[in-house]
This record gives structure tokens, sequence and C-alpha cells, in this order.
């Protein structure tokens, strides 16, 4: 949208249109203005001097800083020849001055969040940048500097930036002014210096107020003072403690719309120039469980899989925002449109609310998802509310393969704006190594959705790869082919947080890449572009590394079942430590030395798998085994040094401490169809079976040919069964189970072990026992071992099943937790709590491990 001008400077502008003049390499005709429109010229060392308002803002003086960097790198000049200069009598009649009102504008600003216009104007007195907003000059800045001397802030740093040099420029005199349509854009980036600097000069920028916020809004001493706020659990009230995020309060009751709409209100008050305030509910499914909320929602419906609150969420949305509005009604509520709401409702929203709509659009690979996900886009802009947002997800961060997902954000973008779509969000966390140019490609789209994504990708290929640009072209659309194939249905952030991620990539796909890089890196003839694919190379490096401790590890599970070679598994065992200690280097190698290339992140969550269990105790069932197992062999038998002697001993001294460990006593107490049902054992149980509601949901207690219960879990996208029992520090734990399962590439079927203190506070982030991803059914015997770390009051051990699609099931049985006493206890006993039980968490039942 360009800004309406005065009739004189309109004039030029269509005379001279928006030509920029360049000499060296091809002289090109200069305008009659000519000399006042220099920005320099390298050639008799003259630059231009930018003007500042006597009393400069932190924008305004930011907005000079990088006019006047970029300026000295296009034009190979020193800083010293762009000087920032005070307005007044001193400064030059013809400079570059920053600040003040949109150029050309002959109209007021449109109110907030529509008043994002930036421009310049090039008349006689030489270039002026301004904005309808003062925030803005940076963005008015970047804008002038993109279009006049083509600078593109690819990804952060230095080596991130392309400025072209060339010997003169000058710009024909007229006004340039633009609106995006998009008010709100931002990307979820670092917050390091290097990448809020990107991040500004890309012009993003977040207008409106997001984030799960009924925490703020509901204070833990609101629910004292006033018990009807409250949720209800299971038949009680449950008032959260301090700190604790996981409720949601009972959205249909009229105190609770009244609460919140008062604190809304009273922080508009307070804060006069607040453009708004979120509503976006908890980030959890525990919701009001009362007869009334199930009246609410009732018949249930379920929409991707999830149970539908949609109707209960926004009905509670609707209500603050029509309260709301009668005191500001020029003030904004976004609220988020996710999880159990994703839908939308079958009444109009309220024009104040802003949805912003969550969904993980790289599932566009699946033509039904990408159908679906339009659709719902275009519902959502239809329901009345005057900005619509959409929040995806561009990671990075947790992931440490590459997943540029270009094509989504390329087919994503545009359809957003065709939709009607005014705000934008992704979480990125990036990865700017393996992202290649997703977060520059988005930023770029909104900005100008219009623009071609093909034409943008072209630019970016050509300029910051050049003469490596073909294979390098090669390796993201390698990357992003390989993404989208996975197998599967369409799968909400399929392999999040999942050492799992390793099988996306396999050996035969990673040597792609990897040649693909070597054939950059053959074509690299400038320091520059050499230094860019060994960047991307060192990234994709720990990807690799990374690899191989999946592969490793998935070899030493296949290898670690009765009967096996000793000195085959020992060697397996070995390979697979060695793989791991080699990442760990590997990721913090590239942390030290090239920190923009992987976001800093915990490896935890990576590494926690582990077959140390299962290994030592199938070595320690022959002398060989045992012999290896004694001598070391260079390995642990678990990570808190276990020794191979209490292995051994395992066996022969180790107590059984499970109260009914063959779950004779233990059922599905409460249907898990329904919404409202998380926990599904009875209250007094010392197992606690606890999971997530959702559409394909079974969980089932059965009988085995030899008489023994089993859980069969199906359908479930996450669900356990758990018990805590006291443990005293040094004691050694043996958790095993039996599993038959099919599981999928990211569903995850395992055992897990972990500690508590006597506050209830995890010690350690548990350890790992997983059933190998792949086709048709398998049988094993999980087994973890682990000694209680300094503090532990608890031991917990819990059999899991998570992500279950298509035919996927996991059938447990033969759970059994035993302890090897520590020797300072004597007794074989760990010292009696009384209760027998873990602390609560408040819903009745043990904590997850």
């Amino acid at each position: 949208m360009t800004a309406r001008l005065p009739r004189a400077l309109a004039a030029v502008l269509t005379a001279g249109g928006c030509t920029l003049l360049v000499a060296g390499g091809g002289k090109a005709p200069e305008t009659p203005l000519d000399a006042i429109c220099r920005v320099f010229d390298a050639g008799r060392g003259l630059g231009l001097a930018l003007v500042l308002p006597l009393r400069a803002t932190a924008a305004e003086r930011a907005a000079a800083e990088l006019v006047r960097e970029t300026l000295a790198a296009a034009s190979g000049l020193p800083a010293t020849r762009f000087p920032v200069l005070p307005a007044g009598w001193l400064a030059p009649a013809v400079a570059l001055r920053i600040g003040g009102p949109l150029p050309g504008a002959t109209e007021p600003a449109p109110p907030p969040p529509r008043d994002n216009g930036v421009g310049y104007a090039v008349d006689v007195r030489g270039i002026r940048l301004g904005a309808e907003r003062p925030e803005l000059l940076v963005a008015a800045a970047s804008w002038f500097l993109e279009r006049e001397t083509g600078v593109r802030w690819f990804h952060p740093g230095p080596l991130g930036r392309e400025v072209p040099r060339r010997a003169r420029l000058s710009v024909a005199p007229g006004v340039r002014a633009y609106r995006p349509d998009f008010v709100h854009r931002d990307i979820g980036v670092e917050p390091t210096p290097a990448e809020l600097a990107w991040r500004t000069a890309n012009r993003l920028e977040a207008r409106f107020e997001h984030g799960h916020n009924l925490t703020t809004i509901f204070r833990p001493e609101d629910f004292r003072r006033r018990p009807e706020l409250a949720p209800e659990r299971r038949g009680w009230k449950h008032f959260p403690a301090p700190g604790e995020d996981n409720w949601q309060p009972d959205l249909r009751h009229p105190a609770v719309v009244e609460h919140a709409a008062a604190v809304a209100i009273r922080t508009f008050d307070r804060e006069p120039g607040r453009l708004s305030f979120s509503l976006s509910v908890n980030d959890t499914v525990r919701y009001d469980d009362s007869a009334g909320t199930l009246a609410a929602v009732a018949p249930l419906r379920h929409f991707r899989g999830r149970p539908d609150y949609s109707r209960l969420v926004f009905g509670f949305t609707n209500a603050v925002a029509r309260r709301v509005a009668e005191r500001h009604p020029d003030r904004w509520l976004p609220a988020y449109a996710y999880y159990w709401c994703e839908n939308a409702p079958d009444f109009p929203l309220e024009r104040n609310v802003v949805p912003f709509l969550t969904a993980d659009r790289s599932q566009w690979s699946h033509p039904e998802f990408e159908r679906e996900d339009r659709d719902l886009i275009e519902r959502w802009c239809r329901a009345g509310a005057a900005f619509v947002g959409v929040y995806d997800y561009f990671y990075g961060r947790p992931f440490l393969v590459p997943r540029p997902t270009l094509d989504a954000v390329a087919r994503s973008i545009p359809f957003h704006h065709r939709a009607g779509v005014r705000a934008f969000f992704a979480e990125a966390h990036p990865n700017w190594a393996l992202d290649g140019p997703k977060a520059w490609l988005a930023a770029q789209l909104l900005w100008e959705p219009t623009r071609d994504p093909a034409a943008l990708l072209d630019l970016y290929f050509r300029e910051y790869w050049r003469e490596a640009a073909a294979p390098m072209r090669a390796f993201f659309a390698e990357a992003d082919r390989v993404w989208q194939a996975q197998p599967g249905p369409p799968f909400w952030l399929r392999h999040y947080r999942d050492d799992d991620q390793t099988g996306i990539f396999p050996p035969a796909a990673r040597a792609v890449l990897a040649e693909q890089l070597r054939a950059a890196a053959a074509l690299a003839t400038t320091p520059r572009v050499r230094a860019r694919v060994a960047f991307t190379a060192a990234g994709f490096a720990v990807s690799e590394a990374f690899a191989r401790v999946g592969e490793t590890r998935g070899a030493v599970s296949r290898l670690a079942v009765p009967g096996a070679d000793p000195v085959r598994l020992a060697a397996a065992w070995r390979e697979a430590k060695e793989a791991e200690a080699r990442f760990r280097v590997a990721y913090a190698r590239i942390r030290s030395e090239q920190p923009l290339a992987l976001a800093a992140q915990d490896l935890t969550p990576y590494l926690r798998t582990e077959t140390d269990g299962r290994v030592a105790r199938v070595l320690a069932a022959t002398p060989e085994g045992r012999a290896l197992l004694a001598g070391g062999a260079g390995l642990s038998p678990a990570r808190d040094a276990v020794t191979a002697a209490e292995v051994l001993r395992l066996s022969a001294e180790g107590r059984e401490v499970l109260r009914d460990a063959g779950w004779e006593q233990v059922s599905v107490a409460r249907p898990v169809s329904s919404p409202a049902v998380i926990e599904w054992t009875a209250p007094d149980n010392p197992w606690g079976g606890l999971g997530e509601p959702w559409e394909t949901r079974r969980v089932a207690f059965t009988r085995a040919p030899d008489g023994r219960r089993v859980l069969r879990l199906a359908g479930c996208i996450r669900d356990d069964l758990t018990q805590w029992v006291p443990a005293v520090a040094g004691e050694v734990f043996e958790a095993t189970a039996e599993v038959r399962a099919r599981v999928s590439p990211g569903t995850s079927v395992h055992l897990l072990l972990r500690f508590m203190d006597e506050r209830g506070r995890f010690l350690d982030p548990g350890r790992v026992d997983r059933v190998p991803a792949g086709a048709g059914e398998q049988a094993l015997r999980l087994s973890l071992i682990g000694r209680a770390p300094a503090g532990a009051r608890w031991v917990g051990m819990a059999v899991r099943a998570l992500n279950q699609v298509n035919d996927d099931f996991a059938e447990f049985t033969g759970a059994s937790l035993r302890r090897l006493p520590a020797p300072s206890t004597g007794s074989g006993q760990a010292p009696s709590t009384g209760s027998g039980q873990a602390p609560s968490t408040g819903s009745g039942q043990a904590p997850r491990p």
C-alpha cells in the first residue's frame, strides 16, 4: 500500500520513478538533481552526512548506525565519510535526515495497529527517512537500504549480511512509502544481540501481546478469596499453588468472566499506551471437569484428534471481550486457538478478539492436512475478528537435523495473506547453519506477501551462495524433500525433542547431502563463500555425529537380547559410548566456534535413552560376559558408576520394592474416552495411570496366556502407568518390564526410571530404555539400572507410550523394580515414610517421572 503523497512530489516520483542510478561497471544517466541526490562517490571519497534531531531517540540513533555501517560497506569508504550530526545551524544543507512523520502523507496515520508505514523522500535538501511511529525508523532505514543499495540480511552476523559494492550511489527524487498488510510480523529468534539485530533489520515487529496468560490473570490468592473461580478436579475444588500452571479455571462461570475482564480493564487503565492484553489459556489440557463444564462441551466432538473445546474457550473470550470493549473499544485481546481449541467456533467472534491459529505447517507436505488447514484458516477469517493471526513452528531448536521446510513457508504465508490473516508469529530458535533461508524468506514474505517466493529463493542462492549456488540449492532441496517424505500420517511436531529424529536422515540421505557440501566447497573460490559453506558443513557435521549416536544405539538395542555373543555386544556397546562422546564434543565445538550455526540447547533429552541395563543383564548371564563386565572393557554399566559387582549382585540380592508388581489390583477405573479423564486409576491405588485425552485412546488390562496381567496401550498420544517408592541415596535400582509392541517412527514406547527428593523435585532427567522404531511387532525385556543420587527420597518407574499412530500398540507385562541396598543401610530396607506414597501433585496422583 502506498501512502497518499503531495501532488508535486507525486509528479516528480511519476516522472523519475524509483530508478536507482549507479555508476561504475556501466554508467547510468544522471538526473538533473544528481548533485543533491548523491549518497556517495567512492572514487572522489565523498559520502553524505546523517542528521539526527537534537534530542535523538534510541530508534533514531539505531537507524543512523544501520545506515552508516551499510553505506560504508557498500562504498568501501570509512564510516567517517558518513558522519552523524545533530540538527541545527551547523548541520549541512544537503544530508540524509532521520526522523519525523511519514514522508508524503497528507492524512493522519491509521489507528494502531495499522500505523506501520515507512518511507523516504528525496528533494533539494537531500533524503529524509520517516515513519508513522518513531519506533519504526530502523525499519524505514532498513527498507531504504534494501531498495537503494541491495543489502540483504540473510542471517545474523557479518557472514549473513550481503552488501553489493559500488563506486557511486545516487537516488532519484521523489517519495517512496510503504505500509505492510501484516501488522504483526514476528519470528522467535534467540535473544542474542546478533539475532535481535537481524530481526530488526528484516523489519520484524510484534504489535500484539500474546502468550499463555491465565496464570497472570488468576493468581493463587484470587482463588483463595473467591473459591468459585477455582477449577473442579474429580469432584473437588483445585486451588493452584504459586508457580503452578497445570490448570484452567471454570471458563463458563460468570465470576471467571467478570474477574478476567476486570484485570484486563485495570491493566489498560493503568497503561494508556498499551495496545493489547493476552487472554490465551494456559498450556495444559487440565480443564475444569465439573458437571457443568462437561455438559457445556457435550456432545463431545474431536478436532485433529483432540477434544474440541473451542465453544467453551471462545465463549469465555467473547464474554470478556464484550466487557472490555465497553471501556476500551480500541484495545485488542489476543487468544490462542491452540490444542483443544484449534477449531473455529460455530458463532461469531467479537471484533476485538485476535485469535492466533496454532499449527505445525510443515505438515502441509500432507495434502489432506493442507486442505484442512486452509479451510480452517478461512473459517477463522470469516468469524468476525478484525485481526486474525497465525502461529507456526519454524524450529530450529529442539531439532539437531536439517528442517528447512522451505516449501511450506513459501506456500503458507502468501495463502495466509490472501485469506485475510494480518498477524504472524513463528517459534523458531533457528539453527542457522541447517535452516538455510527459511527465516529470511518468511521475513520477506511477511513484509511483502505478494512477492514470488521462487524469485526470492533465486535471489538468496544467487547472492548468498554465488559460485556455490547450484550444489547448495540442491542441498536444501534434498533436505526439504527428505523431511517431507517421512512416513506416517500428519502429526503435530513429530520428533520434537526426540532422539529418534536421527532416523529422518538415514545414511543414504546423509551421503547425498554430504556430497553436495563437498561439491559446494570445491566450487567456492572466494573467502566469503568458502566461509559460508564451512558454516553449513559445521552444522551438518553435528547432525552426522548425532545420527551416529542413534545408529550405534540402535545396533546395541538389536544385539542386547538373551543369547547374544558377549564379545560382539560389548564391542557394539563401546562403539555407541564413543559415538555419544564424539557427538558431545562436536556440539560443544560448534557452540564455541560458531554459536550461530546451532541454537543453544540441553542435550539431555537426546541422550537419556540408554541400553546399558539390558546390555549389563545380557552380559551377566554368561561366564564370558561376566568376565567382560567385571573387567570393565572400557565400559560403565550405567551413567552413575554402578559397578559390575553391583550389577551381578542385583540378580541374586535385589529385592522387589513395587506394591502389586503383577498389576492384580489395578484397573482402568474411569472411562478414558472422556475428556475429563486424565487419571484413569483409582486415587488410592499404588499405581498411577494417567495420560492425555485423545480420540483414538485405548487403555485396557488383559491376561497373557501364562495368566499374567497385561497393560495394552493403543492409539495413545501420551499414557503411562507409574509407581513411586521410597529410596535412599546410594542404593542401586533395576527397573524392568517386558513389552510387545509395534512402533512407528516418531512413536515412543519405553520404560522410565527417575528419582525425586523429599519435596517432590526431580533430581535427574530420568533414563529411558525404548523399543526401536521399525516395521512389524517386536518383543523386548526393557531394563534400566541406576543409583539413587544424593538427596534422593523417592524412585519412580513407569511404562509409557507416546504419539501412537496407525496400528501402533504396546503391551506391557512383568513390571519389576528391584533394589540393592546401599552398604550403609545394613538392613536392606529403606526407611519407611509412613504413607508409602510419593508427594502428590495436587491431582491426587504421584507426579510423572
